[in-house]
């Protein structure tokens, strides 16, 4: 049940910005809560070199360094044995001082060209923490690793974690049986990836092997709502009877493990997934939108020749 990481990167950047780097570690709270821990680190160069393509435009090529230096730090509670949802950030660099990292909300990110972003401190993280004295967490990029020996290095260099225990691997969390190891890699995607989009997919992945039923009994036990709401639309989507009992029970019920507005927000997607599988529903919601389409503002965000 090992994951490796890492799996061939490449050594030449070819953007003008540093990429910044992240690592994703299992573990609880003192409540013993499920939690996850985020390393952030600028990759920085080791060599810069400019030329000038054919047609005399000026292109920019750097060697990456072969370590990378974690300094910053966030660490997301879950709540009554459900592990945290990823909140929508965005890690920018300190252009004053490459090493510091400012972890900020990404709706109040503006792009500027360049590369460039803007940003005000006040849309900054509030519980991001940075190591005191410049110190930090050096690990090689280029290398693979297991997830115990990330653990192992990271323990090892000495520094603390307030209110965090590291879980050796990620199946201490899980707590996946024997019989079901064949969805554990998955699993650990779903629920640690930050990657919206690589999350999406491997759940409809999940979908389509058919599993195991007890293998959504985990999710239903320890996903995030945001896995839970995305398990919901991709049911709905696919027409899964299996979610029914979840569905009215997350809707009917005063359920905690999250803020209230994630909370409504799965049980408005517990709701649509209901709706897909209510033939009169569906018949009823399209009469609705053929009769009201010529009524709808629909906004076209972009067009494309």
């Amino acid at each position: 049940m090992e994951k490796k990481y890492n799996d061939k990167p490449q050594k030449i950047w070819k953007r003008e910005y540093n990429p910044v780097r992240s690592l994703v570690f299992w573990g609880w709270n003192n409540k013993n809560e499920p939690s996850l821990l985020i390393l952030y680190g600028t990759h920085n160069f080791s060599n810069t070199i400019n030329y000038s393509d054919k047609n005399d435009f000026t292109k920019t090529e750097s060697i990456l360094c072969d370590d990378v230096k974690y300094n910053t730090y966030i660490i997301l509670n879950g709540k009554e044995g459900h592990l945290p949802s990823f909140e929508n950030v965005k890690p920018l660099m300190n252009e004053d001082d490459k090493e510091d990292i400012y972890i900020c909300y990404k709706k109040h990110v503006k792009y500027c060209g360049c590369y460039y972003y803007r940003w005000c401190e006040k849309y900054v993280v509030k519980n991001q923490k940075k190591f005191e004295d410049k110190q930090g967490i050096t690990i090689p990029y280029f290398e693979k690793f297991t997830y115990e020996q990330l653990v192992e290095k990271v323990t090892n260099c000495g520094l603390k974690f307030e209110n965090f225990k590291f879980a050796k691997n990620p199946n201490e969390v899980i707590q996946l049986t024997e019989d079901l190891k064949q969805y554990y890699e998955l699993l650990c995607i779903l629920m640690s990836n930050q990657n919206l989009n690589t999350r999406k997919r491997k759940l409809l992945e999940l979908i389509n092997l058919n599993p195991n039923e007890k293998i959504y009994d985990y999710i239903f036990k320890l996903g995030s709502v945001e896995l839970l709401s995305g398990l919901f639309l991709e049911g709905a989507k696919n027409k899964v009877p299996l979610f029914i009992e979840k569905a009215q029970y997350i809707i009917e019920e005063n359920i905690n493990y999250a803020n209230k507005g994630y909370i409504n927000g799965l049980k408005r997607c517990a709701n649509i997934y209901l709706n897909s599988l209510n033939k009169e529903k569906l018949i009823e919601r399209e009469n609705w939108i053929n009769k009201n389409v010529d009524k709808i503002d629909l906004k076209l965000v972009e067009l494309y020749n």
